[in-house]
């Protein structure tokens, strides 16, 4: 894996693709989360804004899990108007 956790984008028919690389699966998350908010706001690295929020999602698999993940980042971010660019997560199990 990588020494430090980065994303890039390519051309995908209808649809972008994000890679992310990261060498713990933590902080994988926590990048395509960056990546995320990348797509989804012009300058998604300014200072985080609102309360701290809490996040507990189920999957079968971690594959599934970082689907889960994203998903609930960009229904938060439609519903509540918020980029989550500065995200830490915990503990994934």
């Amino acid at each position: 894996m990588a020494d430090r956790p980065r994303h890039s984008f390519g051309e995908h028919t209808g649809e972008v693709l994000m890679k992310v690389t990261a060498p713990t699966l933590p902080s994988l998350f926590e990048e395509a989360a960056r990546g995320l908010a990348d797509l989804l706001a012009d300058d998604a690295r300014g200072a985080p804004s609102g309360p701290v929020e809490h996040v507990t999602l189920t999957s079968p698999d971690y594959e599934a899990l970082l689907v889960e993940w994203l998903n609930e980042l960009v229904y938060r971010c439609d519903v509540e108007g918020r980029v989550y660019a500065d995200v830490t997560v915990d503990r994934i199990d």
